[in-house]
């Protein structure tokens, strides 16, 4: 019985967003296309352009609808 109540408690949990899941959090997401930003690998209009985007896109929950 305990092992069912633990499965229902793990699927119940949210699951984490793809960005959470590869940088942790959205802030370590956020600091990393900066720091690409500033070594040019990433162009800083395009790249703050998309950190709104996800960052909206996360908030809204928008990544799971596609599953």
């Amino acid at each position: 019985m305990l092992a069912r109540v633990g499965r229902l408690e793990r699927t119940d949990a949210p699951a984490l967003s793809p960005f959470e899941r590869d940088y942790g959090s959205l802030e370590n997401m956020a600091a990393a296309w900066r720091a690409m930003m500033d070594a040019g690998t990433l162009d800083r209009l395009d790249g703050e352009h998309l950190i709104t985007i996800i960052v909206r896109w996360h908030t809204d929950r928008c990544w799971d609808l596609w599953r």
